[in-house]
């Protein structure tokens, strides 16, 4: 009686498992099947119901599990090929056009620069010609006022304070002009700065490149074989 019983679970093991009992002894990688994700066990072997990824076919038929595994390695190693080809075209080209903003902020700074250093020593020297002129002024006052009393000392004190302001103000308009060179000239030299970094950048990218495109593409190379193995028939 209790043999009879174990037969009988057995036999129902089996058909719960989509596995006939007349061939599950001999079942195989490639066997048909008929419900997908369905899942049964021979020996050490564990199979589960599917289309072989490595066949073009929708033909259900029984994938070692080891199959299903490597193919979702294979499919990782092909996306992760795909997005290392897109991140290295994105960091290219985010490195040209960085390039390319600061090559036209040195262009421009040059075009300023040449302008500023044709204009503004003019500029200066017309400058300089009203401070000296009221420097004369301004000392020729401070003496009057030295000796002057009343109104008199009034009025060439007011004098010489009024040239006094007027060469602060020429003093800092000469000061501008400099400082608006040596502003030109440090936005220059910051646009070079970041060009040569980012060339050194463009360069050592595009020099990596390849030998990291071809570990990518190993990885999927070799998960191709591994696929193909796992997922061959008669396994």
């Amino acid at each position: 009686m209790f043999k009879k019983i174990a037969t009988v679970a057995l036999i129902g093991a089996l058909l719960s498992t989509g596995v006939a009992t007349s061939h599950a002894a001999t079942l195989k990688s490639g066997a048909a099947c008929t419900k997908v994700g369905a899942k049964t066990k021979v020996g050490t072997n564990s199979y589960t119901c599917g289309v072989n990824p490595t066949v073009k076919t929708t033909k259900l038929t029984w994938l070692l599990n080891d199959c299903l595994t490597a193919n979702k390695l294979y499919v990782a190693a092909v996306n992760n090929q795909t997005n290392f080809t897109a991140q290295v075209t994105n960091t290219l080209d985010q490195l040209k056009k960085s390039i390319a903003t600061w090559q036209a902020a040195s262009d421009l700074s040059d075009q300023k620069l040449k302008a500023a250093n044709a204009d503004f020593p003019a500029k200066i020297a017309a400058i300089q010609v009203k401070i000296d002129a009221a420097t004369v002024k301004s000392a020729n006052a401070h003496d009057k006022a030295k000796t002057a009393t009343g109104v008199n000392l009034l009025n060439w004190t007011k004098a010489y304070t009024g040239y006094d302001n007027n060469i602060t103000r020429y003093k800092s308009a000469i000061d501008l002009l400099n400082k608006g060179i040596a502003r030109l000239q440090s936005t220059k030299d910051r646009a070079v700065s970041q060009i040569t970094s980012l060339n050194a950048q463009l360069t050592s990218t595009m020099a990596s490149q390849p030998a990291l495109a071809a570990q990518v593409k190993v990885s999927v190379t070799q998960g191709l074989t591994q696929l193909k193995l796992a997922c061959k028939a008669g396994l």
